[in-house]
């Protein structure tokens, strides 16, 4: 009996783990979709390799598994009225330091650079936004539990406002995972085409005497911008040097 229920967590965990790898691949190629669409190359995007799509699924992957942990283990201390309305009243202060740096980190940076630190700010986002609802759907489930006279989840219990509440939240998160990536892909690719001296490795090219910047590389090949907002696709052996950026 014991044996069987651990295998049917098992399963129901590998099916997660599958679902989350199949959406972090989705928000990989939204965003990369949009990179190349700002740059004015939708159709490099079929150049992506497979190795890339991995490396970059599994970085997503861990980052949603670590932040939504961290969101549900926050939230289970919630088990009271009174805790739950401390943890709103931090979950809405993080909020709103988010919309603060948000503010004065993008909206308010006139380099329109991509990365805080070294840190990309799509990174950034997607981690409060995996850890809200880690956060937000643990606070939910214990909400329903408490309504129960025997303290269980049940959906016969749950009222009609709150399911209506539980359909936006739903939908909200949903348009929210859509749209990030479609942003911060612009947001990158607005940042190389003003600031490419600055954001780019230059390069030289042993068949052209001009500047060149790299964009990005994809297994042999390798993506260059000049000052002029020329792209260039050219092999590995074409380049004389890399140089680091200043």
């Amino acid at each position: 009996m014991l044996l069987e229920k651990i295998r049917s967590v098992q399963i129901n965990l590998l099916e997660i783990v599958t679902v989350i790898f199949f959406l972090a691949l989705g928000y990989c190629l939204f965003y990369k979709y949009s990179f190349y669409n700002a740059l004015g190359i939708p159709w490099f995007i079929a150049n992506i390799t497979p190795q890339f799509l991995f490396l970059t699924s599994l970085k997503l992957l861990f980052i949603t598994i670590i932040f939504s942990l961290l969101g549900y283990l926050f939230a289970s201390i919630g088990n009271t009225l009174n805790i739950r309305k401390i943890i709103y009243l931090i979950f809405l202060v993080l909020f709103i330091l988010m919309g603060i740096f948000y503010q004065y980190t993008i909206q308010s940076n006139k380099q329109m650079s991509s990365t805080f630190y070294s840190v990309r700010y799509s990174d950034i986002f997607y981690c409060f936004y995996i850890f809200s609802c880690g956060l937000l759907s643990t606070l939910f489930y214990k909400v329903i539990k408490s309504k129960d006279p025997n303290n269980e989840f049940k959906i016969s219990t749950i009222s009609k406002k709150i399911k209506i509440f539980a359909h936006l939240f739903i939908v909200s998160m949903g348009l929210i995972l859509l749209l990030q990536p479609i942003y911060f892909g612009l947001l990158e690719a607005n940042n190389i085409l003003q600031n490419r001296q600055t954001s780019l490795n230059k390069t030289k090219l042993k068949s052209l005497n001009q500047d060149w910047y790299v964009i990005e590389t994809m297994g042999e090949k390798f993506l260059l911008i000049d000052n002029n907002n020329k792209i260039k696709i050219i092999e590995y052996k074409d380049i004389e040097y890399i140089q680091r950026t200043e």
